[in-house]
């Protein structure tokens, strides 16, 4: 069972634990007067320590030569920066809830989603020029996706169907965007073309698009029929995990899993022409369960993790721009574990995270890509 739909279901049955739920960008009221400047990124005991005293990392981010790891600790959760050069921490922002993902805003700040099931989750921003971190500026929803596309950064609120953008760098202020995106829909990310946002529903058959992401409520709606490409006993949910974009073209990857989630086809990449809606052609991936991917000039790296403890996923690539598979890049077998979450640092490295255990412990590693 993929590990994120297993959380989704867990989920359902916390639910009327959390006190955090976001329902609307009128809740948004960043808590600017209690701690203008935020907390010290440079007074932790973890400064110092190599990358692989991190066992409990979430995601990983690459920015400025500066890898930056979440570390979901039991009592010292925080964001960890790392010296790519030497492998050691130099910066570590403690936080009040267990981090989970992070994404850039255009200016560099980093923001960072915050939660666990069944307890209040939270949003809280990094700034690298200062070393500082405002913690939990706001309360948000316990299942939470933090992305970027186009220059804005997109909060989802996965369990009622909600997608928020904000320009600039604090997330409740310059709110353009504050959607639904359907009842149980499960939204799992965005990608904007020509001013459109194109929006992966995990639970639903068709991909949602917006018509103008910077109205509030996103412009006239339209949306793709996937159900052609879900296994045959989903009842036309192809599962919909992950979504870029560039010239003019839309990318959604497929997990393709069962209706009871025993078994899954091969991962796949379905390709649209945003102009006409048309789906030119489809890519399959080596591996299954396409889980997380990070677009690096042009060309679109995907986690897949397959089964758990088998060894058997990988990172590959698609290039964006000539819309084919590019290859495999690093294996399961080469990092150790099941593959998680990555970042790409250049042309000849990148990060992952990854387990041997279930998740119970997840650890970073630099792996080479290959050519």
């Amino acid at each position: 069972m993929n590990r994120f739909r297993r959380s989704k279901t867990i989920l359902k049955t916390a639910l009327v634990l959390s006190i955090a739920v976001f329902t609307g960008c009128d809740l948004f009221n960043p808590e600017d007067e209690s701690s203008p400047e935020g907390v010290s990124g440079l007074e932790s005991s973890w400064i110092g320590q190599h990358r692989d005293s991190l066992k409990f990392a979430q995601s990983v981010a690459f920015q400025d030569g500066r890898l930056y790891v979440t570390n979901r600790h039991a009592t010292t959760p925080g964001t960890a920066v790392i010296d790519t050069a030497t492998g050691n921490i130099i910066a570590y922002y403690p936080q009040l809830l267990k981090p989970s993902g992070m994404t850039f805003t255009a200016s560099g700040k980093l923001v960072v989603g915050e939660g666990s099931f069944g307890q209040p989750g939270g949003i809280s921003v990094i700034d690298p020029s200062t070393t500082r971190i405002r913690q939990s500026v706001i309360s948000f929803d316990q299942d939470n996706v933090v992305t970027s596309s186009d220059g804005r950064v997109y909060l989802f609120n996965r369990t009622l169907g909600v997608v928020t953008g904000f320009a600039g760098d604090t997330p409740g202020l310059k709110v353009t965007l504050n959607a639904q995106t359907g009842a149980n829909s499960n939204p799992y990310g965005i990608a904007v073309s020509g001013g459109k946002g194109y929006i992966p529903r995990y639970n639903l058959s068709s991909l949602l698009i917006l018509g103008d992401v910077t109205q509030l409520s996103g412009g006239a709606r339209d949306s793709i029929d996937l159900s052609v490409y879900a296994e045959t006993t989903a009842g036309g949910v192809p599962f919909m995990s992950l979504v870029a974009a560039q010239g003019g073209y839309v990318f959604v990857a497929l997990q393709s899993f069962k209706a009871d989630y025993s078994g899954q086809d091969s991962g796949l990449v379905v390709v649209i022409n945003a102009a006409t809606k048309v789906i030119e052609k489809t890519i399959t991936l080596q591996f299954k369960n396409p889980s997380f991917g990070v677009v690096k000039d042009g060309v679109w790296y995907i986690a897949g993790l397959g089964d758990y403890l088998a060894l058997d996923g990988g990172v590959e690539k698609i290039d964006l721009a000539t819309r084919q598979y590019a290859g495999v890049v690093v294996t399961e077998a080469t990092l150790g574990g099941d593959v998680g979450n990555l970042a790409i640092t250049g042309t000849n490295a990148g990060y992952a995270t990854y387990s041997s255990d279930f998740f119970t412990t997840t650890r970073v590693k630099k792996f080479a890509l290959v050519p």
